[in-house]
C-alpha cells in the first residue's frame, strides 16, 4: 500500500496519464474536519453548502433503448458533463467497459438488488466529492500553490462526474435497465473552529485528499481484491486510478509547506483522522455477507475495516513522518484500537 505515496513531492508528481494497475482503492466521498468529514463523499460539520451553481455545463444526456428511441435521464438535481479537458479527453473511461459479463448474468434478483444498491449510492457520493474538489481547487487557489496542484484539483472535479456517471452505468446493468441518477446529497464543509485564512484552506486540502481520498483508496484497494467479475474490475480500476491521484494531491501539498505552516499543521492531525475514520466507519453501507457479490466491487464489512485501520498505519503515518509531523499520539492510539466511538 505504500508505494503510490513514494511519488507525492511535487518533482515526482503523478500527471494521472497512466493506467494504475490496481494495486490500491473507497467511495472515498465525504469530508471531515476534525470533529468531523468522510464517506468520500460529504463534509460534515460545516455551515457553507454548495449548490452546484459553478457554471459548467449541464446537459439532458439520454441513452440508446433497445428499440432505437432515446430515454432522457433527469434527476433531482441538473446532471453535469464530464468534459474533453478531463483525464481521457472527454471520455468516461480509459477503457470500455465490458459488454459482457456471465457472473453478473448468472446473479438472482436478491443479489443484483444488493448491487444496485451499493453502486446507486456510490454514484451519489462521487457526485458529492464533485463539489468537495470545487471547494479544493479554491482552496489551492487562494493558496497560490503551484499551478500543477490547482490544474489537480480541476480534474478532480471532472474525474468526480465521471464516477458518478460510472457507477450509474454499473448500477443499471445490475439493475437490467438504465437508473436515473440518484440525488444529489448535500456537501457542508467542515468549520474547524478557530482556524482562518491560510491555515484552514490547508486543512481543508488535507482532511479530503491526504485523508479521506487516502481512506478511499485502501477502500478501493480492497474492494478490488474481491471484484473479479469483469464488469466490477474494470470499474473498480477506473476509480481506483483516480482516487489515489485525489489521495496523492494533498500529500503534495503538504510537500509544498515550509516549517512554520507544518507546526500550524500539526496540532490538528490527530483529531483529524480520527473524525475522517468514525465517518467511514459510521456512514451506512450495504455490506453483504455473500462471496457472490463480494466479486462485484462490494467488499464485506471485515475487510473494509482492516483496510481503513491499515490506511493509517501503512500510509498516512509514514507520509506524516516523511513530511516530519508528529505522529506519536496517532501511533498510541491505533495500538489502542482506534477506537472512534
Amino acid at each position: 500500500m505504500r508505494a503510490w505515496l513514494d511519488g507525492c513531492d511535487r518533482s515526482h508528481w503523478c500527471d494521472g496519464s497512466h493506467w494504475c494497475d490496481g494495486s490500491h482503492w473507497c467511495d472515498g466521498s465525504h469530508w471531515c474536519d476534525g470533529s468531523h468529514w468522510c464517506d468520500g463523499s460529504h463534509w460534515c460539520d460545516g455551515r457553507d453548502r454548495l449548490d452546484g451553481r459553478d457554471g459548467r455545463e449541464r446537459v439532458d444526456r439520454g441513452c440508446a433503448r433497445s428499440d432505437g428511441r432515446i430515454r432522457l435521464r433527469l434527476a433531482a438535481h441538473e446532471v453535469m458533463t464530464y468534459g474533453s479537458a478531463g483525464r481521457w479527453g472527454g471520455q468516461l473511461t480509459a477503457r470500455p467497459l465490458p459488454e459482457a459479463d456471465a457472473e453478473l448474468e448468472a446473479l438472482d434478483d436478491s443479489q443484483r438488488e444488493e448491487l444496485v444498491a451499493v453502486w446507486l449510492g456510490r454514484a451519489a457520493s462521487e457526485r458529492r466529492v464533485a463539489d468537495a474538489f470545487e471547494v479544493i481547487r479554491a482552496a489551492l487557489a487562494d493558496l497560490r500553490a503551484p499551478d500543477e496542484l490547482i490544474a489537480l484539483a480541476t480534474r478532480g472535479v471532472d474525474d468526480e462526474y465521471r464516477h458518478e456517471e460510472l457507477s450509474r452505468q454499473v448500477a443499471s446493468r445490475f439493475a437490467g435497465r438504465e437508473l436515473e441518477p440518484p440525488p444529489r446529497l448535500t456537501l457542508v464543509v467542515p468549520d474547524h473552529p478557530g482556524a482562518d485564512g491560510e491555515l484552514l484552506h490547508t486543512l481543508h486540502v488535507l482532511g479530503h485528499c491526504a485523508m479521506n481520498e487516502t481512506f478511499a483508496s485502501a477502500f478501493l484497494e480492497t474492494s478490488l481484491t474481491f471484484a473479479r467479475a469483469p464488469l466490477a474490475r474494470v470499474a473498480v480500476l477506473e476509480l481506483l486510478s483516480d482516487e489515489i491521484d485525489h489521495a496523492r494531491l494533498g500529500w503534495a501539498h503538504l510537500s509544498t509547506l515550509d516549517d512554520a505552516r507544518r507546526r500550524g499543521v500539526a496540532p490538528w492531525i490527530t483529531s483529524m483522522v480520527k473524525a475522517n475514520l468514525k465517518m467511514w466507519r459510521d456512514t451506512p453501507r450495504p455490506y453483504s455477507t455473500d462471496p457472490l457479490v463480494h466479486r462485484h466491487g462490494a467488499p464485506p464489512a471485515a475487510a473494509v475495516e482492516a483496510a481503513l485501520t491499515g490506511a493509517v498505519a501503512d500510509l498516512m503515518i509514514p507520509g506524516l513522518e516523511r513530511f516530519g509531523l508528529p505522529t506519536a499520539s496517532l501511533r498510541a492510539w491505533l495500538a489502542d484500537g482506534a477506537p472512534t466511538d
